[in-house]
């Protein structure tokens, strides 16, 4: 009985594929209209945050950071040089620059809040560290000072420390550079030189809190932090306050030629992010349209079939992509490539249904008895195919990450769509085909070709005469799967999965060792400015 029912749905859905054609393109042209506008709509967030789960504690905790403050991600700009006075001189001429675009720039910042330091700085030291500037501080006279100073070098390198060696000798080149200036200043404050008391102080303040600019300790790099109004999680306007930034810099580029200008920080990489997924998203569906199409062409060896099965494969996507826009409004870093694995996932529908119609009219059917046919020995199979694939993805949105419910959302709807669309546009597109050239008398309408491939029945009969080769090698290739399974491990860094080249990440790792810190801060929340002290370790 359930056979019969089947029989029917799929005999009325021939019939009605070959009476009402046009209709059927009509309605999926309005349709596919519609999702397209969706389409257009669609944010791409390429970022790793993007992937993060919104529900935990940690995300909860930055997105209420960024409702508070606007931004805890600032826009990083570098500037590199051999001089450090031009690399400062330049830095304030920057930093008055970007003061100018008051509507996007909410703060610039090119030199650490002393006072902030010289309040609440010992607040956030260690046991340990605060025990090393008591010994340091025991005698205030200058003897006893660089005497206590001596032995705390001394003791960098007896004792057993935390910091690598290098990690030491930098920071004992750092001590000594400050060092030379605040004995230079003293000298100048007892000759009674104008500026000397001034000098004297700056240089005690270099020599206890470091250098008043954010600048390397080889002096090569400079940095200045821009905060802007908008977050970086609202791509629409951070964007063009990134490229406003980076106009700015290019201008720069052309007054210094003998310097170097960059910007970093979590917008810019997010800016790049999107340019990169943007080309790489169409580009690679585009390539994987035409190499599809190619193969086709070779395998139907006919010319129109192979664009009817992109044309169909591509208004699933479309109406996929408009769908997902309803639901998400956004494609993140895994769901970007949804078109491209659609393509190799859903074509299989397209061919499927042409194979079985151009083999049933090269057996001599008429185009209505052959169009029945080809749903009803293809139909349910196709169904069958595509719903468990469905559900497989669909699977996914019981996961508790966001990033991987979208993924099964996209890829589940994106292969009923598909499958959809080649169920009921492609044959409408046949029948339309066939009308059109008939009309003009095609030449070739009545040239017939058969979709048996003879070396697969060859294959078939070669491998039914040696059974246990086959098993056999399929049974060595499985042993070694499974010996080669417990070496897979999960990528933890989500810089890996980021594009290579990008001059922004690039620009992360160069801070990091010039500066022998990293841009990304650990935030921490709170509404007294002593409670963060209770937090550090001893």
């Amino acid at each position: 009985m359930k056979g019969e029912l089947r029989d029917r749905i799929f005999k009325g859905l021939g019939v009605f594929s070959i009476k009402y054609y046009w209709l059927i393109l009509i309605a999926a042209l309005i349709v596919t209209g519609v999702f397209g506008g969706l389409t257009e709509k669609l944010k791409l967030e390429m970022s790793w945050l993007s992937m993060a789960p919104r529900k935990s504690e940690s995300v909860m905790e930055y997105n209420k950071i960024i409702r508070e403050f606007g931004d805890a991600n600032p826009i990083i700009v570098t500037i590199k040089g051999d001089d450090p006075e031009k690399l400062k001189k330049v830095a304030n001429e920057l930093a008055d620059e970007y003061k100018l675009l008051k509507d996007d720039i909410k703060d610039v910042n090119l030199k650490m809040d002393r006072r902030f330091i010289k309040k609440y700085g010992l607040m956030l030291q260690k046991t340990k560290e605060l025990r090393r500037f008591k010994d340091l501080l025991a005698d205030f006279n200058l003897d006893g000072f660089y005497k206590n100073l001596n032995n705390d070098f001394e003791k960098e390198y007896i004792e057993e420390s935390e910091e690598s060696l290098a990690m030491q000798e930098k920071n004992a080149m750092q001590a000594f550079d400050a060092l030379k200036d605040m004995l230079s200043s003293y000298r100048s404050f007892l000759k009674m030189e104008p500026a000397g008391s001034k000098n004297l102080t700056g240089s005690i303040d270099k020599f206890s809190l470091g250098d008043e600019y954010f600048i390397s300790r080889d002096k090569s790099m400079i940095l200045i932090f821009v905060q802007q109004y908008v977050s970086m999680t609202d791509m629409d306007k951070i964007i063009p306050v990134v490229r406003k930034s980076e106009k700015v810099l290019d201008r720069f580029r052309q007054k210094y030629k003998d310097m170097e200008f960059g910007q970093t920080g979590m917008a810019v990489i997010s800016r790049d992010e999107m340019d990169t997924g943007t080309h790489d998203t169409v580009f690679n569906l585009i390539t994987a349209a035409v190499a599809v199409l190619v193969l086709l062409w070779f395998s139907f060896r006919m010319l129109a079939a192979p664009f009817l099965a992109i044309l169909t494969l591509l208004l699933g996507i479309i109406w996929d992509l408009g769908i997902i826009y309803i639901v998400y409004g956004r494609l993140n870093l895994m769901t970007a490539m949804v078109g491209v694995i659609l393509i190799g996932l859903g074509i299989d529908y397209a061919i499927h249904l042409i194979t079985a119609y151009t083999q049933n009219r090269y057996q001599g059917l008429p185009q209505k008895e052959a169009m029945i046919q080809t749903y009803q020995k293809t139909g349910p199979g196709l169904l069958t195919g595509a719903l468990t694939t469905a559900v497989a993805f669909l699977v996914f949105m019981i996961s508790e990450i966001e990033v991987m419910q979208e993924l099964g959302f996209a890829m589940g709807i994106g292969i009923i769509c598909t499958f959809l669309s080649a169920l009921v546009i492609l044959p409408a597109l046949i029948i339309a085909k066939e009308k059109i050239q008939k009309l003009i008398k095609y030449k070739k309408l009545e040239k017939k070709i058969s979709m048996e491939y003879n070396f697969l029945g060859e294959l078939g009969t070669k491998i039914i005469k040696r059974p246990y080769l086959i098993l056999g090698t399929a049974l060595l290739l499985t042993v070694i799967s499974v010996i080669a399974i417990p070496k897979l491990h999960f990528i933890s860094d989500f810089r890996k999965l980021e594009a290579e080249g990008l001059l922004s990440l690039d620009l992360i790792d160069e801070i990091n060792d010039k500066f022998d810190i990293s841009p990304d801060p650990v935030h921490i929340i709170t509404d007294d400015i002593k409670k963060p002290a209770c937090l550090r370790k001893n």
